[in-house]
């Protein structure tokens, strides 16, 4: 009896004749060679032996079962049968099928979470894929992440380390959409933009069984600079859209802006949303209210006066209790609770309600480039030309679309100097920076590190090489157009030195401007005045920069014209 079932299943579930051309042309299609890449064996190889699993007679014994070749690899299987190699098989994946019912598939969207300064993992921002439907509420949403498993032992050198270069897991996690909102927009404060994939629902349910395979049949190693969150995601998009150079298209490592510019460039982005964080929206409400308000507001929130707030006061009051419970691992003081409490029923007896509408920033498409050249003519007491090489990836004067306002973060900065000979003038490791407007509303920190080396011309009280570990710490305050971040720091070189700072931004249209005051406090007070222009940006790549340098000992000038590529 058991050879008759074995001889009626090889009967009707054979596949069709494969001659070597047939073979040839599947494991060198670009689907084949992404569904197949991560394992240690040749496409041509991975395919013979996956179709010879399915016509092992011992597959009909685990028709039913998670085990069977269909089950382990249901992205493969399709492939093979749109392409006719093999033909359908009713075989019941129970895990998998499970797995699928609990998901949207109408609609796929790219959800890019801006940048969360404070984990080096998130410092350039964070993907994910959203899954929705039309017809169900948000909160039915699935959320589906790729990020490296960091064990909770991890040393920051072996963080580092293991981070670039390899070390840590890459794992797919499946939880609702709302959860993620929690995690980045409410907790974490970061702005959300997603961007729905003009895609088929059969080619959405083609990336949710790949990435099946991924998440219970493959390792896969997770690098922070290129095989990332965002690799992935373009990777599971470009197997439905094969013809196109998706991943081509990334140079040396991957970010989360190049994702969503390169989905648009080949007409793949549908439509935009963007989800402001609890903070945003909290700052927008509370800047609405006229001076009086804000004042009387603030009184209520301390306990100096017990009033009844206008509807305006009472949803920015609202707002507060709820980014207050975010910070403090959703939960609220019994004072809170029942400040909180009273608000909802006052705000409840408020008919009427009070729409206002945030204005949306530009968008990550609108993003400048990550890599920068820039080309300089520097004048002190002598002349001399350079070239600076930044490979990413935001610097202070750079236009914000996009990216966290007033903030910086480069890495592995080369200005290379030309006198009579080369001269390494500044090697920047590391420079972060996030000037993040203090409010009376939401007291915020701002802070600033670096890492560099500096040759310098004119030495002053330092050595002419030396190098800086630089951290300070204060408060940056924004009205209109014109940032002022003033911060309190202590930097060392070869001695402690205490100095205030002050950065004041100002953007009008294409130009900026940036004025930044040192005065360091060392044997006598010196004055170091550094003025920046960005006067114009002449093409979409190309902007021109000015800086003046004025202090006791020396003037200079510096003018750069700088290329993003």
């Amino acid at each position: 009896m058991k050879i008759l079932c074995r001889s009626i299943y090889l009967l009707f579930f054979i596949s069709f004749p494969l001659f070597g051309n047939d073979i040839n042309l599947i494991a060198q299609s670009k689907t084949w060679k992404l569904l197949t890449q991560y394992e240690s064996l040749s496409p041509k190889i991975v395919l013979n032996n996956f179709i010879a699993n399915l016509n092992d007679p011992s597959a009909f014994l685990k028709a039913n079962d998670n085990s069977h070749p269909q089950c382990l690899h249901p992205a493969r299987f399709e492939y093979l049968i749109r392409r006719n190699i093999i033909s359908h098989r009713a075989v019941n994946c129970i895990g998998l099928n499970k797995w699928l019912s609990n998901i949207q598939i109408s609609k796929i969207k790219v959800v890019l979470a801006s940048q969360f300064i404070s984990n080096p993992a998130s410092i350039m921002g964070h993907t994910f894929f959203k899954f929705t439907d039309e017809t169900s509420p948000e909160y039915t949403s699935t959320a589906i992440n790729y990020a490296a498993r960091i064990p909770d032992t991890t040393s920051p050198l072996e963080y580092a380390y293991s981070g670039l270069f390899g070390g840590f897991m890459g794992v797919f996690s499946k939880s609702p959409y709302y959860e993620k909102v929690q995690e980045y927009s409410n907790i974490e404060r970061r702005d959300l933009w997603e961007f729905e994939v003009d895609i088929t629902r059969e080619e959405i349910v083609f990336i949710l069984k790949r990435i099946w395979e991924l998440k219970f049949g493959t390792k896969l190693n997770y690098l922070f600079a290129t095989e990332n969150c965002s690799y992935m995601l373009v990777e599971l998009i470009n197997l439905v859209r094969p013809a196109l150079p998706l991943t081509e298209n990334f140079s040396t490592y991957v970010i989360p802006h190049e994702t969503v510019k390169v989905l648009n460039k080949f007409n793949l982005i549908k439509s935009i949303k963007f989800v402001p964080s609890a903070r945003k929206e909290l700052i927008y409400n509370y800047n609405e209210l006229s001076d009086n308000d804000k004042e009387e507001l603030l009184q209520v929130i301390v306990g100096k006066k017990n009033k009844k707030l206008s509807r305006a006061q009472l949803d920015t009051y609202l707002k507060y209790f709820a980014l207050e419970r975010y910070k403090n691992g959703g939960k609220l003081s019994l004072e809170q609770t029942k400040k909180r409490d009273d608000a909802l029923i006052q705000r409840s007896k408020e008919m009427a309600s009070n729409n206002i509408s945030l204005t949306e920033p530009q968008t990550p498409l609108d993003s400048h480039d990550p890599y920068r050249l820039s080309l300089y003519h520097l004048k002190t007491k002598s002349s001399s030309n350079g070239i600076i090489f930044n490979p990413g990836f935001h610097s202070f004067m750079d236009y914000s679309a996009g990216f966290l306002e007033n903030s910086q973060f480069d890495f592995f900065t080369f200005d290379i100097n030309f006198q009579k000979e080369l001269t390494l003038r500044e090697l920047t490791l590391t420079h972060i920076m996030n000037l993040t407007s203090f409010t009376k509303i939401d007291y915020t920190t701002s802070w600033e590190f670096f890492i560099k080396n500096i040759n310098k011309d004119h030495c002053q009280f330092m050595s002419c090489e030396f190098s800086q570990i630089y951290f300070n710490i204060g408060f940056a305050s924004q009205f209109n157009y014109l940032g002022i971040g003033v911060d309190y720091h202590v930097f060392s070189t070869e001695e402690s030195i205490l100095y205030p700072t002050i950065n004041h931004k100002f953007f009008y249209q294409n130009s900026s401007l940036k004025l930044h005051l040192n005065s360091f406090l060392t044997y006598k007070l010196e004055m170091y005045h550094e003025l920046q222009i960005r006067k114009y940006r002449v093409l979409k790549h190309l902007d021109l920069e000015f800086n003046l340098t004025i202090n006791d000992q020396v003037d200079q000038y510096l003018v750069k014209a700088i290329y993003d590529y």
